[in-house]
């Protein structure tokens, strides 16, 4: 029997209750059929009788060498290559849980590991033995050949025969050939497992490159979207306010519809007063002063029968305008000759096609029996039995005029804003809040700042003065609002 005791690593204890183990630091060797002793101990004199003691190899607990357990070595509970080979030799009342393997094998070198473990506490540790076959040189000497015999199976897969050959605990690490009937070597599945695993060591380093690349793709592709539908939503902003300033440019102009090609002459502003003192009665006593008047600047019909252009009129003073719309609409009917001619404001093209858009609907709910108008500058807005309800847009209508069975046409772009305009926004500790837009803000409306890798972030300078302009009180904080809609 070999007893070997090498130098300790020692980690002392560090409170009541603890302890750690204490095992050689290198190799324990012995020879071949000869018994060895595997040292661990307390770091300090504990009666550990009450404790258990686990000796197992590496990731078999469940199967241990040897367990101690309530007082005593449980022999049904361990690893039947083991039995009768092993014992604790140590002295448990003082903290030693020595190991003791004898008849030695080839497959018993290698890690073991003991486990230690009281009812609070427990600790484990690693020891390392290394089987050899010394002459009496003490040089080491593989002279010795062991394993078990090769077991041969077959099994029948369709017109073919799988062979299996099955053998372990060999040393020295045998070569294993095939042949066939005539002698010849075949290639040993050895060499092909080695093939497939160095192939499937490169696809698995290609598939997380890959991945790797998806995954930047990902977040950049995030990152472009989030940046897209911010520009989108600011270019539908600016949109919006352009529009707005060219309907208030047009705000003192009029537009006179069907008056015939061609009836106005030269001089237009001579023929608008004409038509106007002609055509409203009463005429409103205001003083006409145009600043100019033209056809509309689309190309002039060839056909003669087709619908003349529009004749626009720009007034010096707004009440004139009005005062002229207002008593044209209030008649139920302005002639020109004989012809029926039509007054309302000058709206921007886009306005236009929205204002109708509204009209054809209204036209459609009219047939229903059920009262609507258009209200500046294009919304809906319903009367009903329970009462009246207003439309910002066509695209807010859809669902209840679809019920209705009305079919209204939208364009692309506004259900695109609609669809926008109903995004969340968050600031920048990730909490819900309002649209930026819908805060007060000063003019302009913000300032942007990109930061690394379109993580883009806008600033929004609040005040407590309705002043748009001027920060009256001089009181100013700035917000951190994320621009990224959830």
């Amino acid at each position: 029997m070999l007893v070997l005791w090498m130098t300790f690593s020692i980690n002392g204890c560090s409170a009541e209750g603890t302890f750690s183990l204490l095992v050689p630091d290198g190799f324990i060797s012995a020879r071949i059929g000869s018994s060895v002793v595997l040292p661990c101990g307390l770091s300090t004199t504990l009666d550990i009788r009450s404790y258990e003691v686990n000796w197992h190899r590496p990731n078999k607990k469940e199967n241990p060498v040897l367990l101690y357990k309530d007082q005593m070595v449980q022999e049904s509970a361990g690893d039947p290559q083991y039995r009768d080979r092993v014992s604790l030799i140590g002295e448990l009342e003082n903290g030693n849980v020595s190991l003791k393997v004898e008849s030695l094998t080839l497959a018993d070198r290698g890690e073991y590991v003991c486990l230690v473990k009281s009812i609070e506490w427990y600790e484990k540790a690693s020891v390392h033995l290394n089987i050899t076959d010394l002459d009496h040189t003490n040089r080491v000497m593989f002279t010795t050949v062991v394993g078990s015999p090769p077991l041969l199976s077959l099994a029948e897969s369709g017109e073919e025969v799988n062979v299996t050959c099955v053998s372990d605990g060999w040393s020295p690490n045998p070569t294993l050939i095939w042949r066939d009937k005539r002698g010849y070597q075949l290639r040993t599945i050895v060499d092909h497992h080695t093939k497939m695993k160095a192939e499937m060591t490169k696809l698995e380093k290609r598939i997380t490159e890959t991945e790797g690349r998806i995954s930047t793709t990902e977040d950049n592709g995030r990152r472009y979207e989030n940046a897209i539908r911010y520009l989108l939503r600011r270019e539908i902003d600016l949109t919006a306010r352009c529009e707005d300033l060219q309907n208030r440019s047009r705000r003192n102009n009029l537009r006179i519809y069907r008056v015939p090609e061609g009836s106005e002459g030269k001089d237009v502003k001579v023929f608008v007063k004409e038509l106007l003192h002609s055509a409203l009665q009463p005429m409103p006593e205001v003083n006409l002063q145009i600043e100019r008047a033209h056809r509309s600047l689309i190309a002039k019909p060839k056909d003669p029968i087709a619908t003349p252009r529009s004749l626009i009129v720009k007034f010096v003073d707004y009440s004139v305008k009005d005062a002229i719309l207002r008593q044209a609409w209030s008649q139920k009917q302005v002639l020109y000759k004989t012809e029926q001619i039509y007054f309302d404001h000058d709206y921007s093209p886009e306005l236009q096609k929205k204002r109708a858009q509204v009209r054809e609907v209204i036209k459609h709910l009219k047939q229903k029996d059920i009262k609507a108008k258009c209200i500046y500058p294009a919304q809906l807005k319903i009367f009903t039995g329970s009462g009246e309800k207003t439309y910002p847009t066509l695209a807010d209508a859809l669902l209840e005029l679809q019920e209705l069975g009305i079919r209204a046409r939208v364009d692309e772009r506004e259900q695109m804003e609609r669809e926008l305009s109903q995004y969340r926004w968050t600031n920048a500790r990730g909490r819900r809040g309002k649209d930026p837009a819908s805060l007060p803000i000063l003019i302009p409306q913000a300032t942007f700042k990109l930061l690394e890798k379109w993580d883009i972030r806008i600033y929004l300078a609040e005040q407590k003065t309705k002043d748009p302009i001027k920060n009256v009180d001089g009181i100013k904080r700035e917000k951190e609002v994320s621009i990224f809609p959830t």
